[in-house]
């Protein structure tokens, strides 16, 4: 009986002390680097970063990806998102992580991106995400997608199919480069 309390005191502790590192361990976390929109809803995807105290990415694949809904809510991607706006590949420099997206891969476009991380003076992490528009290397902000012929689902009127016509990448500046779509384009049912 005694040998059970001290394992579940043990176990109790660590527990404690888990959720006590944890706040730190994930408090320089940036959650939206930049975004992806479509044209069929409100819902968006955002980019984030897993950085550790020294705003230093985390891991080997620190760049992650999640919806947040037109509500608020936040959801991680289902397995059949993945094709459209997961990472296909990420490597990691310095302070430095370059990455792919899936969309632009399976798509046949050739756009790579990659983040960087900075300790600001006020000691707070800050990160920037790049790539390039029109060959010029800019700030990205947001990507939008526009989709036709949409196909949604009877009972939950989410979208189970339809055609991008094309991915439009925009830099923190507003410039903008239009990609049409023109391999894939099609997507679900």
């Amino acid at each position: 009986m005694f040998k059970h309390k001290v394992k579940f005191a043990v176990l109790g502790f660590t527990h404690f002390l888990w959720l006590s590192i944890t706040p730190f361990v994930l408090a320089n976390d940036i959650s939206s680097i930049f975004y992806v929109s479509k044209n069929d809803n409100g819902n968006q995807v955002h980019y984030g970063i897993r950085l550790n105290q020294n705003c230093s990415p985390i891991g080997s694949n620190p760049v992650y990806v999640y919806w947040r809904m037109a509500n608020g809510k936040t959801q991680e991607l289902r397995g059949l998102e993945q094709p459209a706006y997961g990472i296909s590949k990420q490597s990691i420099s310095g302070e430095r992580v370059d990455f792919i997206l899936n969309g632009f891969q399976n798509r046949g476009i050739q756009k790579s991106l990659f983040v960087k991380s900075a300790r600001l003076n006020d000691g707070n992490c800050q990160v920037l995400a790049f790539t390039t528009i029109n060959g010029k290397q800019v700030q990205i902000s947001s990507i939008r997608i526009l989709l036709s012929k949409i196909k949604r689902n009877p009972f939950t009127g989410g979208t189970i199919g339809g055609i991008i016509d094309s991915i439009t990448v925009v830099s923190s500046m507003g410039d903008e480069e239009v990609i049409r779509c023109t391999s894939n384009c099609h997507f679900g049912l």
